[in-house]
């Protein structure tokens, strides 16, 4: 599993030999609208198997006029894990919170993006999962925070970053 794919990278740097993440960044929007269901984000999606160690790193970058809520998923029976998140709230005021194991599979924060024509948000996030007994995907989910009929977007450039551990 991990394997790198056009557009992503993963394996030993040659001067440090020390492990390069498996890193994943958006090449296009993406747009959700008038939905307020979580959903995979296309792009950032990492394949985890059965006992594995991952670290990881996002930075998420927000458009439009709806705004957003996120979370993150795994394949089921998580054996443990958390993450901490810094991310723009309304009004323009800096958040952050620390997401627990128990946070994860769950609709998690709430991220504003909508004060103002052509403002952009972000979120930066970093995790450790300790994978359970199943393999499947480790995968960033975002949809509206309630419905609206206007374009919310996670934009070009968002990333993910993935450190693998063997089990």
């Amino acid at each position: 599993m991990g394997e790198a794919l056009p557009g992503q990278t993963y394996g030993i740097a040659n001067q440090t030999l020390l492990m390069q993440p498996f890193t994943i960044v958006m090449d296009r929007h993406e747009v959700r609208n008038n939905t307020a269901v979580l959903a995979d984000a296309r792009d950032l999606i990492y394949p985890i198997g059965a006992g594995e160690t991952i670290t990881w790193r996002m930075v998420l970058f927000f458009g439009g006029a709806g705004d957003v809520q996120i979370g993150f998923f795994t394949p089921a029976a998580p054996a443990s894990g958390g993450f901490l998140i810094t991310w723009t709230q309304p009004g323009g005021a800096t958040g952050s919170a620390v997401g627990v194991f128990a946070a994860y599979n769950l609709a998690f924060a709430q991220v504003e993006n909508s004060a103002a024509g052509g403002d952009e948000y972000m979120a930066i996030l970093e995790g450790r999962l300790f994978n359970g007994p199943n393999s499947g995907y480790f995968r960033l989910q975002w949809a509206q925070v309630a419905g609206v009929p206007v374009n919310s977007f996670l934009l070009a450039g968002s990333r993910m970053d993935i450190w693998k551990f063997a089990p």
